[in-house]
């Protein structure tokens, strides 16, 4: 797990990531698209498809998960050539 202190218009939050295996921070992490989006990612981790080709950038705010911007790594075949891209998320 990485955690940078970080500011914000002044204000002190702590950006994470790298946190799949931290029990604490992954639940925060499901709770908030739940809260927000009524998604719930805790099957799709279950079955194990958190791979490293996707990672997670979330803000805390005292300890409280509060935004989240997520990378996925793919690959595509576009004019029959393969293209890495990465789709955003958040």
């Amino acid at each position: 797990m990485r955690i940078k202190d970080i500011q914000i218009k002044g204000k002190k939050y702590q950006l994470v990531s790298d946190f799949r295996d931290n029990d604490e921070i992954r639940e925060q992490f499901f709770e908030l698209p739940k809260t927000m989006f009524c998604v719930d990612f805790k099957p799709w981790y279950e079955a194990g498809l958190w791979t490293e080709k996707y990672n997670p950038y979330c803000i805390m705010d005292e300890g409280k998960l509060v935004s989240n911007v997520s990378m996925y790594h793919q690959d595509f075949v576009i004019d029959g050539k393969v293209k890495h891209l990465i789709q955003l998320g958040g």
